[in-house]
């Protein structure tokens, strides 16, 4: 019976390196981009003290701040934000560029 694994092929990243060295640099970087999404939760979750003036000032709504700390725990919040301020800037300019817009 031969059973095949769905292992990746691990090669070193770098001439001399050893596999286990690359392993080892992978599984820091894993842990530094976990660190930074919970310390970017953090961060985050304190833009909830940011009255909605200031909120709208940089692009944002409560809910979308709110929804960013929902986002599921593998995905940065920074980026959950920097998507919704995009696509809402992107919608605004659109938006003046319609002949019935009066600001």
């Amino acid at each position: 019976m031969q059973t095949t694994h769905n292992i990746p092929n691990i090669r070193p990243t770098r001439a001399g390196e050893s596999v286990v060295t690359t392993l080892c640099i992978r599984a820091l970087q894993s842990i530094a981009r976990t660190a930074r999404r919970w310390n970017n939760r953090r961060k985050v979750s304190a833009m909830l003290d940011l009255s909605p003036h200031l909120l709208n000032d940089i692009g944002l709504s409560r809910t979308d701040v709110i929804d960013a700390i929902g986002s599921v725990g593998s995905q940065d919040p920074v980026e959950v934000l920097n998507a919704r301020r995009v696509a809402r800037c992107a919608e605004m300019t659109a938006m003046r560029g319609h002949k019935n817009y009066h600001r």
